[in-house]
């Protein structure tokens, strides 16, 4: 192999591993902004709660620590980012 052959699947090489480093960074990036939109929801949610019932022994039983707050009474969540979302319906 001649030198500009060599050199050019260097660059080529370099260029791979670069988009490696950034699209890891990337996703690095996101995952923790997520998990804090998660969190957020969750402690929201629990606040409306308190809101809600006033301390009432019993009422939305299901707004715990034991679900998701996606799974939980009336709650609505995206399918894709697990978000909260409406309308809801705490009717029952």
């Amino acid at each position: 192999m001649d030198k500009s052959c060599l050199k050019n699947q260097w660059i080529i090489q370099i260029k791979v591993l670069l988009c490696i480093v950034i699209l890891t960074l990337l996703s690095i990036s996101f995952k923790p902004a997520l998990a804090l939109g998660n969190e957020t929801d969750r402690l929201a949610l629990l606040a409306l709660k308190d809101q809600l019932v006033g301390g009432s022994p019993g009422a939305l039983n299901s707004w715990n620590d034991s679900f998701h707050f996606c799974d939980w009474q009336g709650v609505r969540c995206g399918r894709r980012h697990q978000r909260v979302i409406s309308p809801w319906n705490l009717a029952n």
